[in-house]
């Protein structure tokens, strides 16, 4: 996911520009074999009483069972690393392993429907050492005892699926994070929203998905990027070309590039009740977008405004059929 961008508050805002294609920000998992191996390097092998997993995640589909869509998996036949999970009735599945000699399997469950499909949320999970949690969308929404320490896993690291078969996610994926440390409630939320600014204490594992041409031909890059250098990934089955099983600029907040004609005016930015769009030369389909990914508004514009009236106050995001996006501030 991008964040690395600039709000335009100012009147008026003249876009001109060279089309370029939009890159990727997230990746889309078909549910059915596709996953990224990013090997066993040490730095993951987790072990002790300090552990934050965190990702975003939009679900297509839910598994039937809580523990069948794998994110975020190193777990070991000797019950030993860490899963975030979900599935069932919108259920996030937070699990580690103390070791088949020891407490096994630990897991904590979120309420049924804590998620929706076609929904971004931003998951996090994490371990103290006394204290098992699970937020989503920045909110605490369960949590659990637990005085077991984290085995670590000799399985390597796994992005949509698991060591153990057939558990692979039907969505799409986006900032994923793997921490050493125990991140707070507050460094959670602030967090939920944007990237991280390098270097930052303890974090283990970081991939932003900023790669590919979005739902373009992508079938030459097979490699996901670790921003922290050590667990680089292998796409693995994907189709890599079109809307899913690829590279694709779903992601929350993806900077997207545009190109709109030199005439072209689209103002004010912050809005209040109409959003000008001038200088177009024919009709253009639009979309609004806000932060959980959810189409908000859509229409059609050609000389004339949109209304923004109904919004609520936040940050959207303007898309406009073959021209591109940008985004925008509702007052």
């Amino acid at each position: 996911m991008k964040k690395n961008y600039i709000l335009l508050l100012m009147a008026c805002c003249l876009l001109t520009g060279t089309l370029y294609a939009q890159q990727g920000s997230a990746l889309n998992l078909d549910g059915v074999d596709d996953e990224v191996m990013c090997g066993t390097d040490a730095s993951i092998a987790i072990s002790g009483t300090a552990l934050t997993l965190e990702a975003r995640v939009k679900a297509d589909t839910f598994a039937s069972l809580s523990w069948q869509g794998s994110i975020i998996n190193t777990e070991s036949v000797g019950q030993n690393g860490f899963a975030l999970r979900i599935g069932g009735n919108g259920v996030v599945s937070f699990l580690y392993g103390n070791g088949s000699g020891g407490a096994g399997w630990v897991e904590l469950l979120s309420p049924d429907n804590s998620i929706s499909i076609n929904t971004w949320h931003h998951l996090a999970a994490t371990f103290d050492g006394s204290t098992m949690r699970i937020y989503v969308d920045g909110t605490e929404v369960a949590s659990q005892s637990s005085s077991f320490p984290i085995q670590a896993s000799p399985s390597p690291l796994r992005l949509g699926e698991s060591s153990f078969s057939g558990r692979h996610l039907d969505g799409t994926l986006d900032e994923v994070r793997i921490w050493n440390v125990v991140r707070t409630a507050t460094e959670i939320m602030d967090n939920t929203d944007n990237e991280l600014t390098l270097p930052q204490t303890g974090l283990a594992a970081y991939y932003k998905f900023n790669q590919g041409v979005a739902n373009g031909d992508n079938t030459g890059v097979t490699a996901l990027t670790d921003e922290m250098g050590a667990n680089g990934g292998t796409l693995q089955n994907f189709t890599l070309n079109g809307g899913a099983s690829n590279w694709v600029g779903d992601g929350l907040l993806s900077t997207l590039d545009f190109s709109l004609d030199a005439n072209v005016a689209v103002y004010p930015n912050p809005v209040q009740n109409e959003l000008n769009i001038q200088g177009l030369k024919q009709a253009v389909n639009y979309t609004v977008i806000n932060l959980l990914g959810q189409e908000v508004k859509k229409g059609t514009v050609l000389t004339n405004s949109i209304d923004t009236s109904a919004l609520v106050k936040g940050l959207y995001i303007l898309s406009l059929e073959d021209l591109g996006a940008i985004k925008f501030v509702k007052e």
